[in-house]
């Protein structure tokens, strides 16, 4: 396996850790970074020995990658894929892919005209409890999807909102919980359960002092006629993980990392035996059990950026292609205009109206000061 060689584009808490996973794989090595602040560039740089820049085009134009990981603020993530995909190099992008759509549009036609690898960062995917789900949904263990519930709660302080001065503004971070918290969980959503056809969202800032959303909710419609619930929030602590997804055939439920599974009783589904049950009273449902997940093959990041190694050199299929990436973002899309709106939204989202809906939420939030201050703790959370 050739090593591939790597340039992560923005040293802040994340591409740090990136870089420190990076240093120690055998089939890849970071040799270059790149920061817009010199400092923090240099200081990777030595720490890594890797060529620091501070202009991510002159990374790009150095000859010394095939390979850029962004870990830069939100915003940047499409400009930067498009100029990599645009030199020929293979792309990881942090989540979520851009704030807004249209954006995001041009950085996969980008992707597909340069025939690169393309993943997004969404780890979780490669975790064995989900692996396991999604085959026990793909072979047709749990049936049909019927309904979905899920609640995906997050916990962050006033102090994470105010470390970084990018962070809690429209301007600069577009969006709060669903942007930048809650991507691993919507992608979950749309991995397991499809995307939706229809949305009814609502969201707004319920405790924190900043200028984007702290909580947010959803009815969702699928093509099939599925309906469920989606909430998530920076509100709740301790936190758990929850999601319910009925089938025809059985209840498959996700707690945290556990994975439970009620069958139908002799396998029946449930149409047939609502419809035509004689008995009054009786029910198809069977006892949860837990199920026993396949074993995590490698954790985090890494996972992810070790699959891309693997699918650049021709022997893996992405676990997180790039342009499935896109579906989380028409989702968390379609919650903040349906709740601007106060009514359904129907996916793809419009991409004009949601792009004047971010200028409306921009231009209101003008003349605000963001406070910031120095935070006792660095580093970054790795999602679990």
């Amino acid at each position: 396996m050739a090593k591939i060689r790597f340039g992560v584009i923005g040293c802040g808490g994340m591409g740090t850790a990136h870089l420190e996973y990076l240093a120690k794989m055998r089939n890849a090595a970071p040799t270059a970074v790149c920061d817009i602040i010199e400092d923090r560039a240099v200081e990777a740089g030595e720490t890594f020995d890797a060529k620091a820049f501070v202009d991510h085009h002159d990374l790009l134009d150095s000859g010394l990658v095939d390979a850029v990981l962004i870990a830069t603020p939100h915003y940047d993530h499409p400009p930067i894929a498009i100029d990599a995909f645009e030199r020929g190099l293979h792309v990881i992008s942090e989540k979520p892919l851009g704030v807004t759509l249209s954006p995001v549009d041009k950085m996969l036609d980008a992707a597909k005209k340069s025939g690169c690898v393309f993943s997004v960062m969404y780890q979780n995917r490669a975790r064995g409890h989900i692996r396991k789900a999604k085959k026990m949904i793909d072979d047709g263990t749990v049936g049909e999807i019927i309904r979905v519930y899920y609640l995906a709660p997050c916990y962050r302080s006033q102090a994470y909102w105010e470390s970084d001065p990018w962070r809690g503004r429209w301007a600069t971070e577009g969006g709060g919980v669903l942007v930048n918290q809650a991507p691993h969980y919507t992608d979950l959503l749309y991995h397991l359960c499809g995307q939706p056809s229809e949305v009814l969202g609502r969201w707004g800032c319920r405790i924190h002092n900043i200028e984007v959303e702290d909580q947010a909710e959803a009815l969702l419609t699928w093509p099939n006629g599925a309906t469920g619930y989606y909430a998530t929030a920076v509100n709740e602590s301790p936190t758990l993980s929850y999601m319910r997804i009925v089938g025809d055939r059985g209840i498959l439920e996700i707690r945290g990392r556990d994975l439970f599974f009620a069958r139908n009783k002799e396998g029946a589904s449930l149409r047939d035996w609502t419809l035509n049950a004689t008995s009054k009273w009786g029910s198809p449902g069977g006892d949860f059990e837990e199920v026993e997940p396949y074993k995590d093959r490698m954790a985090g990041h890494k996972a992810i950026t070790h699959n891309t190694v693997k699918a650049i050199n021709g022997e893996a299929d992405l676990i997180a292609p790039g342009d499935e990436g896109i579906n989380q973002v028409e989702i968390s899309c379609a919650i903040f205009l349906s709740g601007d709106k106060g009514k359904p939204v129907t996916l793809p989202v419009d991409r004009d109206e949601y792009d004047k809906l971010m200028k409306k939420l921009i231009r209101q939030a003008e003349g605000r000061k963001k406070k910031t201050r120095k935070v006792k703790d660095g580093g970054v959370e790795l999602f679990e």
